[in-house]
C-alpha cells in the first residue's frame, strides 16, 4: 500500500504555525462522516487541525477508505496514483490490520484523532510543537513520542550524549527530539537525584538541568557536578522559566556553562550545542563515545 521512504526530516524554522491537513473519506457511512466531522470541529482551534473535504473534491493529504467496498477502492486508487498520499483503511471489527495505516468500525473519534495526528508527524513532518523548547502545547507528549521514533539526524555523522534533567515530560521529549536531530542521544530523568546516580555509573557530554525540580533544586546539583572529578568539565546547561540577573547570578555561581530561559528557541538552542560541542558537531571524533 502507501510506500514512503525511511525517516523523516523535519526543518522546523520553515514550517507553519497552524495547518489544515484536508481528509477525503471514501465509501464511508453517514454516521462515520459525521465522526470525521466532529473531528474537524474539535481541532479546529488547533495549530493541528482537519477538514472534510467535499465528495471527489482534490487536494487531500490523508485519505481513509472503507477497504471492503470495491469501489471505494477503486476511487482511492484513482484519486491516489502511486499510493503517494498517505491512507487509513477503514475495517470490520476483528479484521486483521490492512496496509501502514488502518481502524477499526465503530469508529472511535479519540482513536482516530491520534491516528491522524500521528500521520501527520510520520509522513508530513509537520511537528510546530517543538518551535520553543518548554512552550506548552496541548498533547505535547504524545505527539513527541511519535517525532522521536520516526525522526533521522539531520547530520548522521555527529554523535554525542547528552542528560536531560527535567520533571516536564514534554520538556524532556522536545529535548530529546532537539538533541536526536543533532546527533545526539538523550537520557532523560526528572529529579536531581537520578541525574547524579545517573553521572555515576555514565559519562555524558553535556548537561541540560532545569532550576525547579522535585528534592534536590538545580543549583544544587549542577555544583555537585563541577565538584566531582570526573565531571567537572561537562558543559552544564541550565534551563529555567525565570530569567532575573539574580537568577543567572545564581546560577554562575553554581558553576553552569549556560543559563538559558524557557521557552527555548530552536535556533538559540543549536547555537548552544554547537558552542559546547564544536568538534562533534563539525564532524570531530566524539571521545565520550569511542
Amino acid at each position: 500500500m502507501f510506500r514512503r521512504a525511511p525517516g523523516v526530516s523535519m526543518q522546523w524554522g520553515n514550517m507553519e504555525p497552524r495547518r489544515i491537513f484536508r481528509l477525503d473519506a471514501i465509501g464511508l457511512t453517514d454516521s462515520e462522516r459525521r465522526i470525521i466531522k466532529s473531528i474537524c470541529a474539535i481541532t479546529s482551534g488547533r495549530v493541528r487541525a482537519y477538514q472534510l473535504l467535499d465528495h471527489g473534491a482534490p487536494g487531500a493529504h490523508i485519505f481513509l477508505v472503507d477497504i471492503d467496498d470495491s469501489a471505494a477502492f477503486a476511487t482511492w486508487q484513482k484519486r491516489n496514483p502511486g499510493e503517494t498520499v498517505p491512507s487509513i483503511f477503514v475495517i470490520a471489527r476483528g479484521a486483521e490490520s490492512v496496509g501502514k495505516y488502518s481502524v477499526r468500525r465503530p469508529l472511535v473519534p479519540t482513536a482516530l484523532m491520534k491516528l491522524l495526528d500521528e500521520i501527520t508527524v510520520a509522513e508530513h513532518a509537520y511537528l510546530p510543537e517543538v518551535k520553543s523548547i518548554g512552550a506548552g502545547v496541548s498533547g505535547d507528549s504524545e505527539i513527541l513520542h511519535v517525532a522521536i521514533s520516526v525522526a533521522e539526524p539531520q547530520h548522521p555523522g555527529q554523535q554525542f550524549r547528552a542528560l536531560v534533567v527535567d520533571d516536564s515530560v514534554t520538556v524532556r521529549k522536545q529535548l530529546e527530539l532537539s538533541l536526536k536531530l543533532l546527533g545526539g542521544r538523550a537520557h532523560c530523568v526528572e529529579t536531581g537525584e537520578e541525574a547524579l546516580a545517573s553521572l555515576e555509573i555514565d559519562d555524558f557530554d553535556m548537561v541540560f538541568l532545569d532550576v525547579v525540580l522535585p528534592g534536590a533544586d538545580g543549583y544544587q546539583v549542577c555544583r555537585t557536578i563541577k565538584r566531582h572529578r570526573r565531571h567537572k568539565s561537562t558543559p552544564v546547561i541550565m534551563l529555567t522559566s525565570k530569567g532575573t540577573p539574580f537568577d543567572k547570578v545564581r546560577g554562575s555561581l553554581a558553576g553552569c556553562d549556560n543559563y538559558l530561559t524557557k521557552p527555548v528557541k530552536e535556533a538559540t538552542f543549536r547555537e548552544i550545542v554547537s558552542k559546547h560541542l564544536p568538534n562533534r558537531l563539525a564532524g570531530g571524533r566524539n571521545t565520550a563515545l569511542a
